[in-house]
């Protein structure tokens, strides 16, 4: 949409006009192949496994951050929606981890790692209240 606004007060021409909505059309079907491939990876994800460790992420300056961020950030809160609810509806147990508790460097005091089963890999989170 690399044309000129018209002035306040001035209607704009018919080809901005024609441009914003086709913008508009564009990042309208960004945003649902996003939400798509979010749900797809969810499903696959919950399919694979039993239990499921999710860090509880919530982005706390999504408005005053950078356009760039706030996308990244609203990915990242869909994606982890729509596990939730993927492991809701096929009867998984999926825990949301705090987020101090699933950097590299705090992992193995509170415990979490990878455990193989001979079906199949699960996260789990054993830490000394909770036990995933």
């Amino acid at each position: 949409m690399a044309r000129r606004r018209q002035p306040r007060g001035k209607s704009q021409t018919r080809g901005y006009r024609k441009a914003q909505r086709q913008s508009a059309r564009l990042q309208k079907k960004v945003a649902r192949q996003r939400t798509d491939t979010g749900r797809t990876w969810a499903k696959a994800v919950v399919r694979d496994h039993d239990r499921v460790a999710v860090e509880d992420f919530r982005p706390r300056f999504l408005a005053t951050s950078t356009m760039a961020r706030k996308a990244a950030d609203a990915a990242i809160s869909a994606t982890k929606k729509a596990l939730v609810e993927m492991g809701r509806k096929h009867g998984r147990d999926v825990r949301l981890v705090h987020p101090a508790h699933t950097t590299s460097s705090r992992a193995h005091h509170d415990g979490l790692r990878m455990v193989r089963s001979e079906s199949q890999a699960r996260t789990s989170a054993f830490r000394a209240n909770l036990r995933v």
